[in-house]
């Protein structure tokens, strides 16, 4: 089942394909959603990921999580789906084997 997450502290001047080729790392993402302001139309530092499931997801957590894409602040991931945000902020998701991360320059 597809899996959302919030990233937040990227880099406005991100692309959606700079953003879905790091995500990509970790798995399908079938969907990047760069958030702006409602009532500006500015991008905010902030995008929503949709992976084609939940172990993809929970990669990129472990592995992207705390990085810093380019930015002066590190990413903060968070899941929407409230049972996995609840298992990430007690450490309870397993350690995935993979890529070393990929940071933008």
């Amino acid at each position: 089942m597809a899996t959302k997450i919030s990233v937040a502290n990227v880099p406005a001047n991100r692309t959606e394909t700079e953003i879905k080729s790091v995500f990509g790392e970790a798995g399908k993402v079938v969907h990047v959603e760069l958030l702006k302001n409602q009532k500006t139309g500015e991008r905010l530092e902030s995008c929503t990921v949709t992976f084609a499931n939940e172990d993809e997801a929970v990669k990129a957590y472990l592995e992207i999580d705390g990085d810093f894409l380019g930015g002066s602040k590190p990413i903060k991931i968070r899941f929407y789906d409230s049972s996995l945000q609840e298992a990430a902020e007690k450490g309870l998701l397993g350690p995935f084997s993979g890529k070393k991360r990929k940071h933008f320059k």
